[in-house]
């Protein structure tokens, strides 16, 4: 993912940003995605308290500038099996949890659909406790296999 600002790691103020999907065999692009929280022609007509006129609006994404890059990889992975005909079997990226959560199927989804499927949960150190379900986060269609993960090494953190 990439920004339109400089970002420090610790503010999440961004409007726009871009993604690519990269193959590994011949590092070649495959698709790309870019979102914006604002378009210039919306936001011109609300500060004169008008309709904007009749254009192509830009703004492509609602929600937090943290979640941007979640987004994006969920949508490059589903566009992948829909229109190009290929599945990801890996992605490369910095060890971002709110990325992996998102490329995961929902287990609401996968518990209506197999009824021998359990929830997950995490299990504390009790072992008389039932335990505590995980999260369901998940918004990977179930035809779309989950990606195994790789950390990229050149990824630099503060």
């Amino acid at each position: 993912m990439g920004w339109q600002k400089y970002s420090s790691g610790n503010k999440y103020d961004l409007k726009l940003g871009h993604a690519f999907m990269v193959g590994a065999r011949r590092r070649n692009i495959l698709a790309c995605l870019v979102c914006s929280k604002v378009c210039a022609t919306c936001e011109g007509a609300k500060q004169l308290n008008k309709e904007p006129a009749a254009h192509k609006c830009v703004k492509s994404y609602e929600g937090s500038s943290k979640g941007m890059e979640a987004y994006t990889a969920l949508e490059l992975v589903e566009h992948a099996k829909c229109h190009r005909g290929f599945i990801v079997g890996c992605i490369v990226a910095n060890n971002d949890s709110s990325m992996k959560a998102l490329l995961r199927h929902s287990y609401t989804e996968l518990v209506a659909n197999s009824p021998n499927y359990k929830w997950p949960r995490i299990y504390p150190k009790k072992p008389d406790t039932l335990g505590v379900k995980l999260r369901d986060a998940g918004k990977l269609p179930l035809d779309i296999p989950e990606p195994s993960w790789l950390a990229d090494p050149t990824h630099r953190t503060k």
